[in-house]
């Protein structure tokens, strides 16, 4: 149910974290990773921001970017699903929209601070905001 993947030790019931990951050669490289608070931007501007991240880190061209905004209709020219967002729950109390392929972005977002590293989990001190 929650896949645990690269949590952030740091994020806040109040901001959301950006990260982006470059894989190459068989591991996972740390080429962005910036908190800002929750109130500052709404899910639909964090979607649109690890999009721009995964066009800004893996430097697109026009093309591929078009490519990867087009719909499903027609077969000319061919869609690319770089820029597609899935979500999923690394941890209880998370949710995580994120993008992109060999180059991902994602935005982890607490979304019930009811169950977001409650006390006895080892996380208690990462609870309190900084925003």
């Amino acid at each position: 149910m929650f896949d645990g993947v690269s949590l952030c030790p740091n994020l806040h019931s109040k901001e959301k974290c950006f990260r982006v990951q470059r894989y190459q050669e068989g591991a996972f490289h740390e080429e962005f990773h910036e908190h800002v608070p929750r109130s500052r931007m709404n899910i639909d501007e964090g979607t649109e921001a690890i999009r721009a991240l995964v066009i800004r880190f893996t430097n697109m061209p026009g093309h591929a970017i078009l490519r990867a905004l087009l719909n499903r209709r027609g077969a000319t020219p061919a869609a690319s699903s770089v820029l597609s967002v899935h979500v999923s729950y690394p941890e209880p109390g998370v949710l995580r929209k994120a993008c992109g392929g060999d180059m991902i972005a994602w935005i982890d977002e607490v979304v019930s601070e009811q169950y977001f590293r409650p006390p006895g989990t080892g996380h208690e001190s990462t609870r309190r905001s900084t925003c």
